[in-house]
């Protein structure tokens, strides 16, 4: 088990740099005259953060978790750095079953059914998210 944590954190420090990135330009859109006129009327700051910062970064939201989803099903690198699958499997991912089915015991079929199924997933994430995006212009 102490494998999948050490997976778990390597993959979050990879992953952790982009999303604040993000959030950091969402942050700077936020119009400080409505955040100035909060103030005014007397919000407090939880309810400023709650009330109007995060409903005016609903798009920052929907990329960063986007991304995070697709990115999460391609930990393919740090498992197959760390634990190569682990001790008795325990980090393994789709993306490592895939390949170890693939390459390792030549299950071609049974990997691309894997294979299949990742694209079905990161498609229900894509597809909303391509049309939410594109919505916008």
């Amino acid at each position: 088990m102490a494998s999948l944590y050490a997976v778990f954190i390597a993959s979050l420090w990879q992953s952790v740099g982009q999303p604040m990135i993000f959030f950091l330009a969402g942050l700077q859109t936020v119009p400080e005259e409505i955040l100035k006129a909060a103030v005014i009327d007397g919000a407090s700051n939880a309810r400023r953060f709650f009330v109007i910062v995060i409903p005016m970064m609903k798009e920052t939201f929907v990329i960063v978790i986007a991304n995070l989803v697709v990115g999460a099903m391609k930990v393919f690198d740090v498992v197959m750095g760390l634990t190569a699958g682990g001790p008795n499997n325990a980090t393994q991912m789709m993306s490592t079953y895939m390949y170890s089915q693939t390459f390792r015991y030549n299950n071609v079929g049974y990997g691309t059914a894997i294979a299949t199924l990742m694209v079905i997933f990161m498609m229900v994430v894509i597809v909303p998210y391509v049309r939410f995006t594109a919505g916008k212009e």
